[in-house]
């Protein structure tokens, strides 16, 4: 390889490196931002990490260009690590999918539990089981925690 087509070689491998490197953060960024609870979880974590290894096929692309790893084996490594990230990146999206559902369908079954219990409480106040001002205390609390999970509910079904 010529001097020009080196330098181009390790430009572009290098600007690709970094790239990653800076996607991985973005997205350890995001996945906390955009959780609900504000945590980080695990499949953006492992999503951040499938990019960084498959980065790292191009920091041992550069390491081979500047001979400092042997040929044979950058190339063959190369591909590993590819194929190693990417498979890491592909299970930690569907695994950040079904993250996602399982969040919409915890709220959902939250939601009709209030629904349930704010019904047995109209239940026992025509009953005369519960006074008036106990129940509407309960039935302002609950009409609130129904209303945040609305809104998570419409945030979450947004993204």
């Amino acid at each position: 390889m010529g001097t020009l087509e080196t330098n181009a070689v390790l430009v572009t491998n290098s600007i690709t490196f970094f790239s990653n490197v800076g996607l991985a953060i973005l997205l350890i960024y995001f996945g906390k931002s955009t959780d609900f609870k504000g945590k980080i979880r695990l499949p953006w974590i492992t999503l951040s990490t499938g990019i960084m290894v498959s980065a790292t096929s191009y920091l041992i692309q550069i390491l081979g260009v500047l001979d400092i790893a042997p040929t044979g084996t950058t190339l063959l490594s190369t591909h590993l690590v590819m194929l190693i990230g990417t498979a890491i990146t592909f299970f930690s999206f569907s695994s950040i999918y079904l993250t996602k559902i399982n969040d919409i369908n915890s709220l959902r079954k939250r939601y009709t539990q209030i629904k349930k219990i704010m019904k047995r409480l109209k239940r026992k106040y025509r009953r005369r089981e519960i006074p008036e001002d106990d129940l509407r205390k309960i039935y302002t609390d609950l009409t609130k925690e129904l209303v945040e999970i609305e809104v998570k509910l419409k945030e979450m079904e947004k993204k």
